[in-house]
């Protein structure tokens, strides 16, 4: 299989038939889901800076890599560290974001999206993050990044030697079988129970109550 042929593969199958589709799954349920968008979103700039560097190595520089090179907002590179360090390693290892962050998926809140914002019962401000705009905004960083692929040789080559690494690592994977969507297609009356976590449908410590 030529080089170019294996990352378009790797692309299809691990970004759009499954975290993709995971996530344009959870964006179609009204509410909740706040963090389970948000780390999955972080995964997925942590895989695209990986393929961009061509190694497996320093998680935090490809992360903020990543953003500063395909995120389309200037706001995420000035804000790449606390994406890594609040969102990314909170959710990751803590299983909830730092202190200093906010969320909700209120679409009255959409243009509060990376701005410092005031909550109550906290002291000071707080970065707001909306989990749609941050999903939508994924999905333009992962198109800008395969238009990189194409424009630059060695882009691809280092995209290649990337998924040769997670192969090499991950012996187990077979790159022939179709990854999909681990999301049921979801029935009109049944959005509210679509989820890839335990969560409630609505998250109140989430929620932005006081500007």
């Amino acid at each position: 299989m030529k080089k170019k042929e294996a990352v378009d593969l790797f692309l299809r199958n691990v970004f759009d038939e499954a975290l993709v589709a995971d996530l344009n799954q959870m964006l179609s349920v009204p509410k909740g889901l706040d963090f389970a968008i948000i780390i999955l979103v972080c995964s997925g700039i942590e895989l695209i800076g990986a393929l961009k560097q061509g190694h497996l190595g320093s998680p935090g520089k490809r992360f903020k890599e990543a953003i500063v090179s395909y995120f389309p907002n200037a706001g995420y590179r000035e804000c790449k560290d606390v994406f890594y360090n609040l969102f990314r390693c909170g959710l990751a290892h803590q299983a909830f974001i730092k202190p200093g962050t906010a969320t909700t998926r209120n679409p009255d809140y959409k243009h509060c999206h990376l701005k410092r914002v005031y909550i109550e019962d906290e002291e000071g401000t707080v970065l707001f993050i909306h989990p749609n705009l941050f999903a939508e905004h994924f999905f333009q960083a992962l198109e800008e990044f395969r238009r990189s692929l194409q424009d630059d040789p060695r882009s691809l080559e280092r995209a290649y030697c990337a998924i040769q690494k997670i192969y090499k690592e991950y012996p187990n994977i077979n790159n022939s079988i179709e990854i999909c969507t681990s999301l049921p297609p979801s029935q009109p009356d049944e959005t509210q129970s679509v989820t890839k976590m335990p969560l409630p449908t609505r998250i109140l410590a989430s929620e932005v109550s006081r500007f």
